[in-house]
Order: structure tokens, then sequence, then C-alpha cells
């Protein structure tokens, strides 16, 4: 049978409850076949000699639900595929291991002497069986206990470029094959129990392992849960990744780091991470400087992620150009901070697109100086703008944060923020706004011009304490919406307020314009070092009007 498959260039068995070999006992032309798993040395030299099996056109080959299938042939032998290149084994139950070296036991064993019976390997391999396999995918193999029986580290999948690994083996990859692979571009594993990717042991200092995964381009961690690293900080690996241009890690919860910081992502473009539980921050600074090309970032659902970019005790002032990036993604990340907190300038020349939900302990975008030239807006979701856009993410971002906080804060300090208002106009019309604070403080704003609109002032119905300091450009408190004729029919009471203090504010004219306030419960009212306050509140119209009649304190405004 199996000579008359030589034409054969695509097999498929799938589906087929009952097949347990591949080849059966009358292809293999030994005529004195024997049942037994234990065979002596001198039929195996008979099997040597005589069971060898070549498919000379087949380019793929797919066995795929067969639970029953042990193996290809029930005795020692090898087989020879000179043109597959595509190889799957899908949910194959009973297989427990891929494959093992064919070795010739006549030599090793007394003539006669029978051998151990062990479970065979799917495939008995020598360098001559896959020599132009590429693609690789090993996936549901639910007994399998092992993907290489080998005793020596040889290249019989030299030229494999995808390896494919959903639920395999429980242990570690071999080092024996992960470094048995200089041209593998795609490492896909999905739904494994390793705790490493590349192993520790047999690396330090020896020359076949130099090129290990230098040609991977693509690497996708899917649901791994007991990944703790990719591999150990003593090892020395610089070279690795050096060519990688997609990197996704999924469900990978007790990963502390992504990649040792001696790691290079020169090429990468492709950045991807979700449900990776156990990371504090994403790269370090030095990784990150190595992100010249990358293009697009998507962080998601990463609870106890703190910062993307991590800052370091000696930090120095330094410029980091993410020169390619266009999409950035920062979705249900719970205790998320910052982009960075490290004082470094920030370049995004080519950023369109910044996407940023159910963050909501984000402060701020960075500390250090930013530039965003390409980009028109904060996104919630695709093509939904949010926050007030006026060219700077970092002013956007802590608009949003205080907009957060303010329904639901009794004491609120703002301290050295970028915003430059601390209400938006879709909440302008609610009275609920921010009706649980007693007590404000805000210091250190120098981008405010005006603190709050005269609606917001409607929801300030607590609100016993109000201080104000060093804001270098706020020139009223209170801007009121609307014509003053309409605003004096409806008179904004600060009815509990009990202390008010502006301080260090260079450019204040007044508190507010146009207006009517009582201060039925106010003690004390502090004015300090605010040399352009000309009245405390004037009845001219508009933000930029001239004060006619100077005077501090006139018939609007009603202190019992």
């Amino acid at each position: 049978m199996v000579e008359r498959l030589d034409k054969l260039e695509t097999l498929v068995i799938q589906e087929c409850k009952s097949v347990e070999e591949i080849i059966g006992p009358d292809d293999d032309h030994v005529h004195n076949s024997n049942e037994s798993h234990a065979v002596t040395s001198a039929e195996l030299i008979e099997l040597e000699s005589t069971t060898k099996f070549v498919f000379p056109k087949i380019r793929e080959l797919n066995l795929q639900t067969l639970p029953k299938l042990k193996g290809f042939y029930s005795k020692l032998h090898t087989t020879e595929w000179p043109s597959l290149q595509t190889l799957q084994v899908r949910e194959c139950g009973k297989i427990q291991s891929f494959a093992g070296e064919y070795i010739n036991f006549g030599e090793t064993q007394a003539e006669s002497q029978p051998l151990i019976s062990v479970q065979q390997p799917l495939f008995w391999v020598t360098e001559e069986t896959f020599p132009i396999l590429e693609e690789l995918y090993l996936c549901e193999n639910d007994n399998m206990e092992g993907i290489w029986l080998a005793a020596h580290q040889k290249q019989y999948f030299c030229k494999l470029r995808i390896l494919f690994l959903s639920n395999p083996p429980s242990v570690n990859i071999p080092d024996c094959f992960i470094h048995s692979l200089p041209n593998l571009e795609e490492l896909h594993v999905y739904k494994a129990a390793f705790n490493e990717l590349l192993p520790s042991e047999g690396l330090m200092g020896q020359d076949e392992h130099a090129g290990a995964l230098v040609q991977l381009k693509e690497l996708r961690l899917l649901e791994l849960p007991e990944l703790t690293y990719l591999w150990k900080k003593e090892l020395s690996l610089a070279e690795v990744f050096c060519k990688l241009e997609i990197l996704k890690v999924r469900g990978c919860g007790k990963l502390k780091s992504l990649v040792p910081s001696s790691v290079s992502f020169k090429h990468l473009t492709t950045l991807k991470v979700s449900r990776c539980h156990g990371f504090r921050h994403l790269v370090t600074f030095t990784i990150a400087k190595s992100l010249e090309q990358l293009t697009r970032m998507s962080v998601t659902d990463c609870k106890m992620l703190e910062e993307i970019i991590a800052s370091t005790p000696d930090e120095v002032t330094d410029v980091t150009v993410f020169s390619q990036l266009k999409s950035l993604k920062l979705d249900s990340l719970p205790i998320l901070s910052r982009f960075c907190s490290g004082n470094y300038t920030l370049v995004f020349p080519l950023l369109e697109e910044v996407i940023m939900k159910r963050c909501p302990k984000m402060e701020f975008f960075t500390k250090g100086k930013l530039s965003t030239p390409m980009l028109h807006g904060l996104q919630s979701t695709k093509g939904e703008y949010i926050g007030h856009w006026e060219d700077d993410l970092n002013a956007v971002v802590q608009q949003l944060f205080v907009e957060k906080v303010f329904p639901s804060s009794e004491n609120l300090e703002l301290s050295s923020i970028n915003i430059q208002q601390a209400w938006n106009h879709r909440l302008l019309a609610t009275q609920s706004y921010a009706r649980n604070l007693t007590c404000l403080t805000i210091e250190g704003c120098h981008n405010l011009n005006c603190l709050f609109s005269s609606f917001m002032v409607r929801s300030f119905v607590q609100l016993k304490k109000l201080n104000i300091e060093n804001c270098e450009n706020l020139e009223n408190v209170i801007f009121v919406e609307g014509s003053a004729e309409k605003e004096t029919m409806n008179p904004k009471l600060f009815r509990v307020l009990e202390l008010l203090m502006l301080k260090d504010l260079p450019k204040l004219t007044r508190f507010c314009h146009g207006n009517y306030f009582e201060f039925p419960l106010s003690t004390s009212l502090s004015i300090e070092s605010c040399p352009t306050l000309k009245t405390f509140i004037s009845g001219a119209q508009g933000i930029n009007s001239e004060i006619a009649s100077p005077t501090l304190f006139d018939e609007k405004v009603i202190v019992h």
C-alpha cells in the first residue's frame, strides 16, 4: 500500500475514532512480524534494514481527532518525508511522545538480549526524516508527556519556521529541542504549564546554543498560568528576540516582568499584553528606548500594573522617541496611575490614536515633557472622544481624573497637575456633580485660568473649606456662564462655606465677575500675595473685562 502513495501530495486523516496506526503490519514486508513490544536485537537489525517508509511527494500531513492513535507504525522504523512542509497533529489523545531519535540498538545490545518495552513516539526520526519541514502544529494531544525523546541535541528540524504548541506537555520545552531550531520565526504557545520558556540548563558557555531564537519574528504566549520568567536573569542571552516584530502575551498571571532589561526590541512593531496580573510595570526605560519601530501597543486587564515605563532611582532627564507608534490602547487597568513617572521627555511624532478606558487611578500620562503633534483627542472607544482637548494629552488625562474623583470625594487636594479646567461641559447642568465635597485644596496648577463654572458652583452644597494657592495663571476663581442679567436672578450661594484662602495668585484679578454671592457661615477669609486683585466680585462682564471702579467688597458680597 505504501508504494502506491509515491505521488500523494496531501495526506489528511481526521475524525477516525478507531485508527491506532497509520501503517499496519501488512505494509512492512517483514515476514516474521512480532506483536510483542519486547523484541531482540537481531530482529531490530532486520527492521533497520527493511522498515523504512518514504513518502516522496507529500507536502502536508494532517492527523486530527484520532483518539486511539498510538503511533505511526508499531515496530521500530524510520520515515522519510523529503517534500513535507506542514505537519499538524491535533487531538490525538493516546500519543505519549511526538518524536524520538532513532538509534541502532543492534550495536549497543548483546545478541538476542530483550529490550525494555516502552511506548514508542509517533515518529522515529533521523536527519533525513523532515529535511524541509517548515510548519509544525501540535495541539490538544492530552496524554503527550514529551515533545522530544532523544539523548542528543541534533538539528532534525533545522528548517522549521513556525512552531505552534497548544496544551503541550506539562514539562518545559526541552533545550535539545528549542535550540535545534536555528531558523524558527514564529513560536506560539497556548495553554501550557511551562514555568520558563528557555530552559536554564546547558545554556551557559556552549556555542551550540548561541543562536537560540535569534531569527524569531513573532512570539505568542497565551494562557500560561505558571510562567514566571522567559529565562533566568543569570543567563546572558542578549541576542534573543533581536529580530522580534510581534509579541503577544495573555493570561500569564505569574509573570513578573516581560523580559530582562538586557533585551532590545529594536524591530518590534506590535506589542499586546493582557491579563498578566504579576506586572508592576511593563518595560524598563532601557527597553523603552529600543522601541523605535513599535507601531501598536495594547495593554489590557492587568490588575497590578502601576505604570507602563518604569522609572529608576538614579533616573536622569532623557529623551525617548517612539518614532513609529501610531496606536496606544490602555483598558481595564485598575491601579495604573501613569504611563511613565520618570522625568523623561517622551516624543510620539506619529501617534494618532490613544484609547483609554476603565483606568480610574490614571492621574497623568507622564511626569516629564510630552510631544504628540499628530494626536487630536483621547478616545474611550474607537471614534468616541472624551475630555476637553487642547492639544495636550497630559492635561486631558488629568482633567478626566479630576472629574472622576470630584463626585465621590469629601476631601480633595489637586496639586501640581496641568489641568486647564476642573469641569466638563457635559456635567454643567447637573447640581450633584460635587455634592459630597466638604474640603477642596488646589495648589500648583499653573495652567488654570478660571477654576469653576458658575453652574458647577451650584453643586457645592456641602463645601466648608476652599483653599487656592500658587496657581500662576489663575485670573478668576469662578467663571460665569450666560448673560450677567440672567445670572443676577440666580444667586450662587456658598451656604456652608466657613474658610476661604487665596494665596500666591499673581494674576488673580477677582474672585468672580457679574454675580451675587452670600457667605452666611463664613468665619475666615484670607487673601495673601495676590498683587493684581482689584475687587472680590466685579459687575463687569467677560473674563478679560476691565474693572471700572475697583473696590474689594461691594453690595454683591454678603458676609454674615
